[in-house]
């Protein structure tokens, strides 16, 4: 059953894209060579088309690298692939949901320009950044806010526990990847305790970057723990 979820889930489909234009490949260059150049040109365009749509589509086209990548080391079938899987991610409730919420939010985003002129006044460079953070990531620099800086994550490790500990009302927390191990396990056993106090619990990460850290479906196992 667990072969099943591996072959049909999205590494699945990944590999068994990459072996199919592999055999595609070998299989027309063996026996239709005829016809292996106007195929190969057919489905070459029909990728350059497809990252063509991705870049005109994207505002922010680092959202969509991954799949540039991939199409760009398989052009036969990398095209293809998107098609099939990447669009769908367009149909999903949770990302319709989420858009809806951020036109929402949009709205209370605006730049101080008082605060940016601030900052030009007082270091040109750091003007030019905060200029650029403001306009190409849609959140405003805001000032009199407090930030404290740790060179490594080990350091603020101990940090993080002290605050997940002192929550009352909600923990939500977002990571790129996540791996099971003893500095997972140590936030994890908090965020449970912190659900059998009544506190909202929610966690996102990211499903394709946890592929060779994370269970099949862990987020099915956070759900029995009541964390969404």
């Amino acid at each position: 059953m667990k072969i099943l979820k591996l072959l049909f889930g999205r590494f699945g489909i990944f590999m068994i894209s990459i072996l199919a234009q592999a055999i595609w490949s070998l299989n027309l260059i063996l026996n239709f060579s005829s016809y292996f150049i106007a195929v190969n040109a057919i489905f070459t365009i029909l990728s350059i088309l497809v990252v063509l749509e991705i870049i005109k589509s994207e505002k922010y086209i680092s959202n969509k690298m991954h799949w540039i990548i991939i199409i760009a080391l398989f052009p036969l079938f990398g095209g293809l692939l998107y098609i099939l899987v990447g669009t769908n991610l367009y149909t999903s409730p949770t990302l319709k949901k989420f858009l809806k919420s951020n036109k929402k939010i949009n709205k209370y985003l605006k730049q101080n320009e008082e605060v940016l002129n601030k900052i030009s006044t007082e270091n040109l460079e750091i003007h030019g950044q905060a200029k650029y953070i403001s306009k190409y990531s849609d959140y405003p620099i805001y000032e009199n806010s407090l930030a404290e800086y740790y060179p490594i994550g080990e350091a603020v490790y101990e940090k993080i526990l002290d605050e997940l500990k002192k929550a009352k009302k909600f923990i939500f927390l977002e990571y790129f990847i996540i791996e099971q191990g003893q500095m997972w396990q140590g936030v994890l056993d908090i965020l449970e305790q912190k659900v059998k106090e009544g506190v909202e619990v929610r966690v996102i990460y990211d499903d394709m970057g946890c592929i060779g850290t994370l269970p099949y479906h862990y987020n099915r196992i956070l759900e029995t723990k009541v964390i969404k």
